[in-house]
């Protein structure tokens, strides 16, 4: 930790903070999501507080139908509730996804507590803005450090934390559970690389880091990491088991019971903070683990109704369109409107700036240049470029690439 905030990777940190948290005061525009979310918190609190005994969604119903009940038509008519920013608060699909987002509503509910109850809902979402933007530069840093080395690590967390759609995401917190991502992939592979690394003699710290980036990815509930970024992550270790048994080659296959306490330790994290959350909610222990398991792309799994494949739809027009519509969106304007959520602010903005560009296509020449050396680095840069193409091709909902 010392080395990233010493001489100059301080003054970069600085900077950086400055410009997004100083001179760029918060917008205090949540999205609708974003505010549906603190509504939602907002009443948990004073649930809590109130020592209710029902669930907190009867609690909820018999709270709002009361008071709207002399001013609305009809509370079974829920469609009015959208104008209230209600009616996520009061249809089954949406209140699943509201408790399914475990990650950031505990956190925000701890953070309540730890100032005391000084701070409201929304100056505590900004503190745990200020959180997930010092933790991502730190495990940017740190895995671009492992990696290679920590002139890398610099570079890389300042290019991801000041990339215009990140910052998007994370100044307004239109969506915690996608604003987290880069946060979490950078930590469960800073962990999974740092564990197999023969150098590293001490593996408890290692040990225990990946088991808590398993559990967070987990909890936070959505598919971005409860689902891909932990398939991506069982899948590289299969490579990663194949490439440590390479010779002259400083990552080296552990303990077998190292990986069984990893595993322990994560769902033990998991069950401890959904049971807790399930309790403060006032349901069963398990409920909101078994919110996560009924719903999105888990739901899908085990309802058996996740059979798309791209090769059902599979033929050269799409592949060329697809292939297409990503490169446009790297390299060019979008002028895609994400309704209802988006609120334009990225609207002629590229993805993308010509400081990022010249660094990926630098990175992308480098790769393909030294793509024979048996080095980590390249495994790694040759896996995700496969899982890119492959999650980009195959995408099926809306959006710029269709």
């Amino acid at each position: 930790m010392s080395n990233i905030f010493r001489s100059k990777n301080t003054l970069i940190f600085g900077l950086l903070f400055i410009g997004f948290f100083l001179i760029f005061p918060q917008r205090g525009n949540f999205g609708d999501d974003g505010n549906i979310f603190i509504i939602f918190q907002s009443n948990v609190i004073e649930y809590v507080e109130g020592g209710n005994k029902e669930p907190f969604f009867e609690y909820l119903e018999n709270k709002y139908s009361e008071f709207h009940g002399n001013h609305l038509a009809d509370f079974e008519e829920k469609s009015h509730y959208k104008l209230g920013g209600l009616y996520g608060l009061l249809t089954a699909p949406v209140q699943d996804f509201n408790v399914s987002i475990i990650l950031s509503r505990v956190i925000e509910f701890i953070l309540y507590h730890v100032f005391l109850k000084k701070l409201d809902i929304e100056q505590c979402i900004i503190v745990y803005i200020f959180i997930v933007f010092l933790a991502t530069f730190v495990y940017a840093f740190k895995f671009g450090s492992e990696v290679l080395d920590k002139n890398f690590g610099i570079i890389l967390a300042v290019i991801v934390v000041s990339n215009i759609y990140y910052a998007q995401l994370n100044r307004t917190f239109l969506f915690s559970h996608i604003a987290v991502y880069p946060l979490f992939f950078f930590m469960s592979f800073y962990y999974l690389f740092s564990l197999h690394n023969s150098k590293n003699q001490k593996k408890g710290h290692f040990l225990v880091g990946l088991s808590i980036a398993l559990a967070f990815s987990f909890l936070n509930g959505y598919p971005n990491t409860n689902f891909v970024l932990i398939g991506l992550l069982g899948t590289f270790f299969i490579f990663l088991v194949l490439f440590a048994g390479l010779n002259k080659n400083k990552y080296k296959l552990i303990n077998v019971k190292n990986y069984v306490y990893t595993l322990i330790i994560a769902v033990i994290l998991v069950l401890l903070i959904s049971g807790v959350w399930s309790i403060l909610l006032g349901y069963e222990f398990l409920y909101a683990l078994k919110v996560i398991f009924r719903t999105r792309t888990w739901g899908m799994i085990f309802e058996g109704n996740l059979g798309y494949s791209v090769l059902v739809d599979y033929n050269a027009n799409y592949l060329f369109e697809k292939v297409s519509a990503i490169i446009r969106l790297l390299f060019t304007e979008s002028n895609y409107i994400y309704g209802a959520h988006e609120p334009s602010f990225l609207l002629h903005l590229n993805f993308l700036n010509y400081f990022e560009k010249f660094f990926l296509l630098a990175g992308l020449f480098f790769w393909i240049k030294n793509i024979r050396n048996k080095t980590l680095v390249n495994l790694f840069l040759s896996f995700i470029f496969v899982f890119f193409w492959v999650r980009g091709i195959s995408h099926k909902s809306g959006g710029p690439i269709g």
